[in-house]
C-alpha cells in the first residue's frame, strides 16, 4: 500500500496479524511468567482475540475499506494548542487498517461514566458516512470487536511488557477499561 504525497511516493506497511502468531505466542509465555495468576483475565481475553483475528481478519478487512491508521492513538500522542486544534504525534507506527482500530485504542484509554459508547460509535460512523457509505451495518459494527482484537492482541500485550520494566501508570486503568469494554460489549465472555 503507497500514500501519495506531493513531495513523492512513502512506503506504508500494512500490518499483517498472521506475521504476528508466533511472537505473540512468546509474549503470552512471558506474560504468564511475569505476571502470574493475577494477569488470567487479561490473558484469556488476549487469547480470545487472537484466534478471532487468525479466524476473522481477512473477511473483515475485505467487508471495510483500509486507511491509515495512527496505530498508537492515544491521550499521550494528543495535543490541543491555545487556539482550540487537535494536533497528533507520534506517526512512526502508521500503518493501513479499519478506522475502528484507533477508536477503540483511543477509547480504551479515555473510558469512564460519562462516555456513551453508543453515541460515539455513532458519531464515528457519521465522520466516515461518505468513505464507507457501500459498507454493510454488519460489516461495520464487527469492525469495533476487530479493532479492539486488533489494539489488544498487538499493543497490550507489549505495554504490559514494558510496564515490568517502566512501571507505566497508565496500565491500571487501562486493563481495567479493557477489561469493561470486553463485558459490555460481549467480544470475548
Amino acid at each position: 500500500m503507497y500514500l501519495e504525497s506531493m513531495k513523492g511516493t512513502y512506503l506504508i506497511n500494512h500490518f499483517s496479524f498472521q506475521d504476528y502468531g508466533e511472537f505473540f505466542s512468546r509474549v503470552i509465555e512471558v506474560l504468564q511468567m511475569e505476571y502470574g495468576p493475577s494477569m488470567g483475565p487479561v490473558i484469556k481475553m488476549m487469547r480470545a482475540a487472537h484466534c478471532y483475528l487468525e479466524e476473522n481478519e481477512h473477511k473483515i478487512q475485505s467487508q471495510v475499506p483500509l486507511i491509515v491508521v495512527h496505530n498508537d492513538f492515544n491521550p499521550r500522542n494528543v495535543a490541543i494548542t491555545n487556539e482550540h486544534r487537535v494536533k497528533i504525534y507520534d506517526w512512526e507506527l502508521a500503518t493501513t487498517d479499519l478506522p475502528h482500530r484507533d477508536f477503540m485504542e483511543f477509547y480504551s484509554f479515555t473510558k469512564n461514566p460519562s462516555l456513551d459508547l453508543k453515541e460515539l460509535k455513532s458519531q464515528f460512523k457519521k465522520q466516515f458516512s461518505g468513505l464507507f457509505q457501500d459498507v454493510p451495518e454488519t460489516s461495520w459494527e464487527e469492525g469495533y470487536k476487530y479493532g479492539f482484537s486488533k489494539f489488544l492482541v498487538t499493543r497490550v500485550g507489549l505495554y504490559l511488557l514494558g510496564n515490568k520494566l517502566n512501571n507505566y501508570e497508565f496500565i491500571k486503568p487501562l486493563m481495567a477499561n479493557m477489561l469493561k469494554i470486553n463485558e459490555e460489549e460481549k467480544y470475548f465472555v
